[in-house]
């Protein structure tokens, strides 16, 4: 029996377990469709060419030989094909996946998981046993404050650039006076 060598085996099926942008945003499709209740746990072809044609919108014609390709493609880590049904499910790992986006995504970008952080280790504030409570809950999320205040610069910075845009492009603005704001 070999031993198990994590970088010899994710250099072989990376590209399977981690396909392209066109590949997962179609999985993510599909798993959105699923959060949102349009699809059931099983769903089908049709179903998943859907969610293919929303990922390629730009595309003017049917590709269904390509498609089924993808389709073929998603079977090895994403998708489980009932052939007697003729139906589709997640496999574990795309469940999973898809699940751990989600949540990396939503503790990432919600604005208020911050003051959530920050109220939860309040909480936990005990004067008697400072030294423990910065040790285990100060410490604990320090990452996790951390993380979010990145983000909350990363959409500040993308907001004032939105904003020097718009503003640059609008005529009706005074751009003297509000380059002195900048």
């Amino acid at each position: 029996m070999s031993v198990f060598n994590l970088y010899n085996e994710i250099e072989q099926e990376l590209h399977f377990l981690l396909p392209k942008r066109g590949m997962m945003l179609i999985v993510f499709h599909l798993y959105h469709r699923m959060k949102e209740h349009e699809l059931e746990r099983t769903f089908t072809e049709e179903d998943i060419k859907k969610s293919i044609r929303v990922v390629h919108s730009h595309l003017k014609t049917e590709q269904n030989e390509q498609w089924n390709q993808v389709i073929r493609v998603l079977q090895k880590y994403f998708l489980w094909r009932d052939v007697e049904q003729g139906t589709y499910c997640f496999r574990a790992y795309a469940q999973q996946l898809c699940e751990g986006v989600e949540k990396v995504l939503y503790d990432t970008f919600s604005p208020t998981q911050i003051e959530k952080y920050f109220k939860y280790i309040q909480n936990l504030l005990d004067v008697n046993d400072f030294e423990g409570w910065y040790q285990t809950a100060f410490n604990g999320y320090v990452g996790k404050v951390s993380l979010q205040i990145s983000t909350l610069d990363c959409q500040v910075v993308a907001a004032v650039a939105d904003f020097k845009n718009k503003i640059s492009a609008d005529e009706s603005y005074d751009v003297v006076v509000l380059k002195g704001i900048f």
